[in-house]
């Protein structure tokens, strides 16, 4: 069973989240864009829910910086999402880390995971989302 994990940055550490709203109202011209949040979706298959538990502060996350959410990203009124991943065969360092992790803190079968960025932007149009992406 794939169990899927989301990770956003707390505020005041969201600094990536900061600099791409300042590029798409800067950059882009987009000043209609009030809002940009950023996750890692983690998707792990092999992993008990044990393990699961364990790695969450430990492996996903930094508990004093991170948010994380189990199965689903937050209801997010208003924003329009982009998820952008690494196609099949393409090397993701993020998901080999996460797995080497996961099989060093198990002492057992690594897991496969897969990684992704979700982009929430709040106060797109459809033409800015085009621009956007």
């Amino acid at each position: 069973m794939i169990k899927r994990v989301f990770v956003e940055k707390k505020n005041g550490y969201n600094v990536s989240e900061i600099k791409m709203l300042s590029d798409i109202n800067n950059v882009l011209g987009l000043k209609n864009v009030s809002d940009v949040k950023i996750f890692i979706r983690y998707d792990v298959e092999g992993a008990s829910d044990e393990v699961m538990a364990k790695a969450h502060g430990i492996i996903f996350s930094e508990n004093p910086v991170d948010d994380i959410y189990d199965n689903e990203m937050p209801l997010l009124d208003g924003y329009k999402t982009l998820v952008v991943e690494y196609l099949p065969g393409q090397y993701d360092q993020r998901a080999d880390s996460c797995m080497q992790c996961i099989q060093l803190l198990t002492l057992g079968n690594r897991p496969l995971v897969k990684c992704a960025t979700v982009y929430a932007i709040k106060g797109a149009s459809d033409d800015d989302f085009l621009a956007i992406k």
